[in-house]
This record gives structure tokens, sequence and C-alpha cells, in this order.
């Protein structure tokens, strides 16, 4: 009596990752091999956790799950899956401070960088025209380091709105204000 009771095996599925906005990886060219049936079926299922809603962190911050699944002519099958983690953008901010020939906050001459943040947002909340962006950065300058944590906030409006930058490097924030232009939150 033969019997076939051994599934398919799939070769090519890639490993989980987490990418950039603008970075979902094309779908594998997945295969499958089997001991028995020369050309087992593949098929593959596409899911994702986006929300349709753009003015929410779901909507850039989501999971596409790819699952593969190879079945033979017995009816044996294997599924496996990809998860690609999107998450948020680049996020980038120089605190800068006035000169001190100025040396008054008020004259709008800055020159002296401060500190440089460069990084990832994770998360972002926008409610009643404010946002708290989230992540991780690189920090050069006050407070430098590798992977430091970030909250910056901004609320809406003109001349004079304060923006709040914290990281987890120093013990005060860094408040920057707006000295022209508008800010839009939503």
């Amino acid at each position: 009596t033969v019997i076939d009771d051994t599934p398919p095996m799939l070769v090519g599925v890639p490993v989980d990752t987490t990418i950039e906005c603008n970075a979902v990886p094309a779908v594998a060219a997945v295969t499958a091999t089997d001991e028995c049936d020369a050309h087992p079926m593949v098929m593959l299922n596409e899911s994702s956790t986006q929300d349709a809603n753009a003015a929410l962190c779901g909507h850039y911050n989501y999971t596409i799950t790819r699952t593969w699944t190879a079945t033979d002519a017995c009816g044996n099958h294997t599924d496996l899956a990809f998860h690609a983690n999107r998450q948020g953008g680049h996020f980038e901010c120089l605190a800068l401070a006035p000169t001190t020939t100025s040396g008054n906050p008020e004259s709008g001459t800055f020159e002296v960088n401060v500190m440089y943040v460069t990084g990832t947002v994770t998360s972002m909340e926008v409610s009643d025209g404010t946002a708290v962006l989230k992540g991780t950065a690189t920090v050069t300058g006050l407070g430098a380091g590798q992977n430091v944590t970030f909250t910056f906030t901004v609320i809406a409006g003109g001349p004079g709105t304060t923006a709040t930058l914290t990281v987890s490097t120093l013990t005060f924030p860094f408040h920057e204000i707006l000295l022209e232009g508008q800010v839009t939150v939503h």
C-alpha cells in the first residue's frame, strides 16, 4: 500500500520584516515541492490591518500578512505566513538656540545647532488640533545617543504656537516657538 500523507514544502517565503512607509515589498515568487506530486498547487492570501481613515495612525502603522498554502493532489497542505509591519515615517527636528550676538529669542536670529533628532515615527495621535508623535531616533548634539525615544507635540496655529520635543536622554523638554507660518494638524 502506498500512502501520501506528507504535506508539500513551501520554498521562498520571506522572513517577517518592519518596513518604511514607501517600501512595501513586492509579493515573493513562492513555489512548493512534494515527495509524490510533481506540481503541488500554491495559493496566496493577503490581508492588511490598515485603517481606511487617513486621519488615524492605523492608516500609516499597520501589518500586511501574506499567507501561502501549498496543497498536493492528496489534499495534504502546508501554510506559511509573512508579516510586513509598516511603520509611520521619517522624523527630523533641528533644535536651535539664539545667537550670542542677538541674545534675544524674539529676534528670530537662530544660528546655534543645539540638537538634531532624526528617526522613525512609531505612533501618532491626533485630537482637537494637537498631534503627538512618538518614535525612536538618533540624536546628535545635546542628549546624543542611538535608539533614543522621543515625543513631539504640536498644536495647530500660527506665530507664537509652541511645539515641544522631549527625548529620553534629557531630563527637560525643548520648546520651539513658531515665528512665522502656520501649523496645520489633521
